[in-house]
């Protein structure tokens, strides 16, 4: 992996190929940026440029032994910390005090091939204080050949003396033509499809290419989308009923279907308060959104987002899918059509 093969975060690249082309390479990084955001894409790219026998400009030459085995995953002196690699079983993705302590072991043997060790650290805002606590005696006393790379999406968690020891890089997001552009030359995106993608991604080239990848996505929007006109548009509970039917029988994806139902919620409160339709994440399908939104108040289409997260949480608490769902369902036709419930207000 080169920086030149990586879109977006301009500055980020260029902060990390100085100290690479100059040697003043900081024991310790924290990338912070929202998930797929490029953070573990560019760690590597570091990471290759630090172990290539070639370098140029500090950009790694991506042809050899090094470079090779870097980009496999496979380099002695590249290693990403996970509870796996140490053999600690956890059934979470927290990463384990068990796991940095075995990292700490290891860190002080040199390097076998290469001038550096690189260790990446995915997640390592889930570190308990135990394990940040851990991590903080190598950050005191680091070996001169080491570099270590933290990976989060909120450093706030991070204890204040982790903080103090490591050099900061936030990641912004992606542009959406920067995520196109991406989704096009990378996974064979027709123009108008990167396009969607990239808006609804959020800054998050990883998030686009998982919207891109799932064959359903598409159907799904559009089968809520107008199970949303039909609840807006039709008096009677039929139409209740059967967006809830639909919504139970999403149990296995139900993850998907949430951001999707999001997303669609927050357009049609957007274009409910006045913005374009046609700039709406959901943009191909702005005659429809339309149509929801002429039914609707901006009033309504605010409380449709309160009541989603208030039933997405109790999602995420395990509590019964089936009943969460058509509760919330029940409480969007209330909203619309309940004629007592709109007089109180």
């Amino acid at each position: 992996m080169k920086f030149s093969d990586i879109y977006g975060l301009e500055r980020v690249k260029e902060r990390l190929l100085r100290a690479a082309e100059s040697g003043r390479v900081s024991h310790a990084y924290l990338f912070e940026g929202i998930r797929g955001v490029g953070k573990m894409t560019v760690a590597r790219a570091f990471a290759s440029a630090l172990v290539c026998e070639h370098p140029s400009g500090g950009e790694s030459c991506g042809v050899c032994h090094g470079c090779v085995m870097c980009d496999a995953g496979s380099h002695p002196d590249v290693r990403v910390v996970e509870n796996s690699l140490y053999g600690v079983e956890k059934k979470t993705n927290i990463l384990a005090a068990e796991t940095i302590r075995a990292m700490k072991k290891e860190i002080y043997l040199k390097p076998y091939t290469a001038d550096r060790k690189i260790y990446i650290i995915p997640n390592a805002d889930t570190m308990t204080e135990q394990a940040q606590n851990s991590l903080l005696k190598i950050l005191e006393e680091p070996p001169a050949y080491c570099v270590l790379i933290l990976l989060c999406e909120n450093s706030g968690s991070l204890l204040p003396t982790v903080m103090s020891r490591v050099v900061k890089l936030s990641f912004p997001p992606i542009s959406a033509s920067d995520t196109a552009e991406c989704l096009q030359k990378k996974f064979g995106a027709d123009p108008k499809r990167a396009a969607l993608f990239a808006r609804m991604s959020g800054g998050s080239i990883g998030r686009a290419a998982e919207l891109f990848g799932d064959g359903d996505f598409l159907k799904t929007r559009d089968d809520l989308a107008n199970y949303f006109l039909r609840l807006v548009s039709e008096r009677g509970s039929v139409a209740m009923y059967d967006f809830s039917k639909y919504l139970k029988g999403t149990k296995s994806r139900s993850d998907r279907v949430f951001e999707i139902t999001e997303a669609l919620l927050r357009d049609i409160m957007l274009i409910c308060h006045g913005k374009a339709a046609s700039e709406a994440a959901n943009a191909d399908c702005a005659e429809l959104l339309t149509d929801i939104c002429g039914k609707i108040t901006p009033q309504i289409s605010t409380e449709f987002i309160e009541i989603f997260d208030k039933y997405r949480r109790f999602a995420d608490q395990k509590v019964n899918y089936n009943m969460t769902v058509h509760c919330m369902v029940m409480e969007w036709w209330e909203r619309t059509h309940d004629r007592d419930y709109r007089n109180k207000i």
